[in-house]
């Protein structure tokens, strides 16, 4: 079994933009899901930062509001850390020298054995050695 860790870059990015690469990876990733050979995971706060990456990556209301409804169907199952998964989380960040909203997806996708799916290139080349991770970029 597939588990992947969606970020809101990748999310963003795949529902947005028509040609891009993510868009692609999001369609296979899916497939996979729905004929059982993977499994998606988030942290909770995924929800949040797609709402305020849609904010920011368009100036078309409707367009975001559309994109966020589809969003919100994707198969992703959110997931709530504890405290020690926290603290955890929060070294990674020190370790990686990046936030600890980033480190906290990456940080799922090493406990779950899976992989890290993002556009973010500047915390790809940061954290990249840690492995768990794919850089989906055009």
């Amino acid at each position: 079994m597939i588990n992947y860790v969606f970020d809101a870059s990748f999310v963003i990015t795949g529902l947005l933009n028509e040609t891009s690469l993510a868009k692609k990876e999001l369609r296979v990733a899916i497939g996979r899901i729905t004929s059982k050979q993977a499994l998606a995971f988030a942290p909770n706060l995924l929800w949040i930062e797609v709402a305020n990456g849609l904010r920011y990556s368009t100036t078309d209301l409707d367009l975001a509001t559309t994109t966020y409804a589809k969003f919100t169907t994707l198969p992703i199952t959110p997931h709530e850390f504890s405290l020690s998964q926290s603290l955890a989380i929060i070294e990674l960040a020190y370790q990686t020298k990046t936030t600890v909203y980033d480190s906290s997806y990456h940080y799922l996708a090493i406990e779950l054995d899976g992989t890290f799916l993002t556009c973010d290139k500047a915390y790809y080349r940061k954290a990249e050695s840690l492995g768990h991770i794919e850089l989906i970029a055009s």
